[in-house]
C-alpha cells in the first residue's frame, strides 16, 4: 500500500515542458542530419574531377588526336572548356549547347581561331557525358611546335588534372 501511495504522490514533468523538449531535440537532430547530407553532396561541384587521357597522338605535322579515358565522376560536355596552349598563345574551345550528333565541331575563341579547328567525337552517343574513347581531333596546328591541351571544368572553375598519356605534344616538322 505504501508503494502505490508513493507513486501517486510523485509529481512528473509538465506535459507542456515535455512537448517543448521533444520538439527541440527533433529540430537539433534534423539540423545535424541536414548539415551532414549537404556537406557530402556538394563536393562534386566544388572540386574538379580527375581525368585520364587514354592517348595523345600526332597524326600529321598540323594535326593531333586526344582520346579521353575516364573521369572520377560524370562530366557533361557543356561543363568543360578545352585550352590549347602554344607558348603564351591560348586557344579556348567550348560547347555552346547540347551535342547535336556523334561528331560535333567546337566553338573557338582566343588565338589562332582562324586556322585551328577542334572536333569532339562522342564514343557513347546519347549518354551526354564525356567517357572512355571520346576523342578530340585538333587541326590547324603549326608544324614542329609544342602544344599543351588542358581541360577546364567550368562548374568548379578549375583545370582538371589529366593523367595517363601526356597533355603536351610536339607536331612533326
Amino acid at each position: 500500500m505504501r508503494y502505490n501511495q508513493f507513486i501517486r504522490e510523485k509529481a512528473g514533468v509538465s506535459p507542456i515542458i515535455a512537448t517543448i523538449l521533444m520538439v527541440a531535440v527533433t529540430v537539433v537532430l534534423a539540423s545535424v542530419l541536414y548539415v551532414m547530407i549537404v556537406g557530402m553532396g556538394s563536393g562534386s561541384a566544388d572540386l574538379a574531377p580527375l581525368g585520364i587521357w587514354s592517348s595523345s597522338d600526332i597524326t600529321g605535322n598540323t594535326t593531333a588526336t586526344y582520346t579521353f579515358g575516364s573521369f572520377s565522376y560524370d562530366v557533361i560536355p557543356i561543363d568543360i572548356k578545352i585550352i590549347v596552349q602554344e607558348g603564351d598563345n591560348q586557344t579556348f574551345t567550348e560547347f555552346t549547347g547540347r551535342l547535336q550528333n556523334k561528331t560535333t565541331p567546337m566553338f573557338l575563341t582566343g588565338n589562332n581561331t582562324d586556322t585551328m579547328s577542334i572536333t569532339y567525337q562522342d564514343n557513347n552517343w546519347g549518354a551526354n557525358t564525356i567517357g572512355g574513347g571520346d576523342k578530340l581531333f585538333i587541326s590547324g596546328l603549326q608544324p614542329d611546335t609544342v602544344y599543351t591541351v588542358r581541360v577546364f571544368h567550368k562548374p568548379s572553375d578549375q583545370i582538371i588534372q589529366m593523367t595517363g598519356d601526356s597533355s603536351s605534344i610536339q607536331t612533326l616538322p
